[in-house]
């Protein structure tokens, strides 16, 4: 999803796309596009998301806490 909102291709959400983004939710969120994510997430294939694959998604920094 992020990919789809970050306009000028940096890798990272600037204010004015994060604002585009959510002013078209429909789109940003479709069934499609969450797929997408949730396969990003979901990296052993497993039609799961465990602790392990969000930690080696968001970052390893995240306290187990920080994840639930």
């Amino acid at each position: 999803m992020i990919k789809l909102a970050d306009a000028d291709g940096s890798g990272f959400l600037e204010y004015d796309e994060f604002i585009t983004a959510a002013m078209n939710p429909k789109e940003l969120y479709s069934k499609h596009n969450l797929m997408r994510a949730f396969k990003l997430f979901d990296s052993d294939k497993s039609g799961t998301i465990s602790t392990q694959e969000l930690k080696e998604a968001i970052g390893q920094s995240l306290a187990s806490d920080e994840v639930w």
